[in-house]
């Protein structure tokens, strides 16, 4: 939960932030904690960064923010799946994950390396690995991918639906790209008492948008890894938990060059004469 009421109250808070550093320095505001460790580490200050506490209070301190504190401040926000419902477009001062959020965009990144690694040390060598993280990531897309086609449609109908810890095993056979999306369809339906489509009007609808790598959630991709991991690979559940903190501290300068993210920081510092980064 925010501890901020209103964006009014993120940007004073911004304002303040930037009265305690450098006139030189800018102040970054995030949506959550995670994107504010995973960025931590490459800002000149962390008091650089301020937390909003979500999409809504961000983009409303943004709205706020229009042409004051001397292009001091920068937004950061996840794409999720607000540009294809048309309520979000970027800015020069507002970064926009280019997948549906910063962990999407850090495993496409790269990141999976670093976590097959983390929970398979026995793997022997550098083509073995990245055979091993290929086939993990591909097998977690197949099942993310539908979520987030599903996420996307809920956000288009306006409607909710549930999709944190599904049981992703019941909807996949091990060891393949095979998924029955049918099934997932029903699964989310089910745990989804907020959600007036049947199943199978959910799974129609899903499989006619747009879908690719960029629907994929995060979260979604992370908790199908972990499923992935553990039927197919056999990694204990209890290994498995910190995969989204292993994420996260994959997320070295390395890795942040490799995603967009990271040129849209430096290209509004050139902008704006204002720093964030460290010099690398």
């Amino acid at each position: 939960m925010s501890s901020y009421p209103r964006g009014r109250h993120v940007l004073s808070d911004a304002k303040l932030r930037l009265d305690r550093i450098p006139v030189e320095q800018g102040v970054l505001v995030v949506e959550g904690p995670d994107d504010k460790r995973v960025l931590g580490e490459h800002v000149l200050d962390r008091r650089q960064i301020v937390v909003a506490g979500g999409r809504r209070l961000l983009l409303n301190a943004h709205e706020l923010a229009h042409g004051e504190s001397e292009n001091r401040l920068l937004f950061l926000t996840d794409c999720d799946y607000e540009i294809a419902a048309g309520t979000l477009h970027g800015a020069v001062d507002l970064v926009i994950t280019q997948h549906a959020d910063l962990e999407a965009d850090l495993l496409f990144a790269g990141a999976m390396g670093r976590i097959v690694g983390e929970v398979l040390p026995n793997i022997e060598g550098n083509e073995e690995l990245r055979i091993i993280s290929d086939e993990v990531l591909s097998r977690a897309i197949a099942m993310a991918e539908p979520i987030g086609r599903m996420r996307k449609v809920a956000r288009l109908r306006e409607i909710e639906i549930d999709v944190v810890d599904l049981r992703y095993q019941r909807a996949r056979a091990p060891h393949t790209l095979a998924v029955d999306v049918r099934r997932l369809a029903q699964m989310v339906v089910q745990r989804s008492p907020r959600c007036d489509l049947s199943a199978d009007e959910l799974h129609e609808l899903a499989t006619s948008v747009d879908g690719g790598e960029l629907v994929c959630n995060g979260h979604d991709l992370v908790a199908a890894i972990q499923s992935v991991l553990h039927e197919d690979y056999g990694v204990d559940v209890a290994r498995l938990g910190g995969a989204l903190t292993l994420l996260h501290m994959a997320a070295d300068r390395t890795l942040l060059a490799r995603c967009e993210i990271l040129g849209r920081i430096e290209r509004w510092e050139k902008h704006s004469g204002r720093k964030l980064l460290r010099a690398v």
